[in-house]
């Protein structure tokens, strides 16, 4: 079924998935060079902008680390590691004045290229790390 040359095949997939990681791995935050993406999450706090941004800042989001941050701009970078099943995520979090308070947007872009249901799924999980850390419950 499989040639004599198949394990050739084998090396090249090994090769092209170690060289995704290795650039995945060493990509970094940069929160100068952050801009709004299609996907966002938007929330609402009724914290002042800069007490948003000092508490985000600050605060530990379980599995996700603090990339980068820009103070002037309240632009903060966030990342997820690389994993056995994804290449990791950047999420960008603008702290702007909104309404009584602040106006949060969560955005997301992968480390590499990925797409399905563990994108959204992290998404999501980024976001309730961000909610409960503003709410002062981490």
């Amino acid at each position: 079924m499989f040639g004599s040359q198949s394990w050739i095949v084998g090396i090249v997939v090994l090769v092209a998935i170690g060289v995704g990681y290795l650039i995945a791995a060493t990509r970094k935050a940069d929160a100068k060079a952050a801009r709004p993406s299609g996907r966002a999450i938007t929330l609402d706090s009724p914290l002042a902008p800069d007490t948003a941004f000092a508490r985000l800042r600050s605060a530990p989001l379980g599995r996700f680390t603090l990339g980068d941050s820009d103070e002037a701009n309240r632009v903060l970078v966030f990342a997820s590691s690389v994993t056995l099943f994804s290449w990791g995520f950047f999420f960008p979090v603008f702290v702007r004045a909104g309404g009584a308070g602040t106006r949060i947007e969560i955005g997301l872009k992968s480390r590499l290229v990925q797409w399905g249901p563990i994108v959204t799924r992290t998404h999501k999980e980024f976001a309730a790390a961000v909610e409960k850390a503003l709410a002062g419950e981490n």
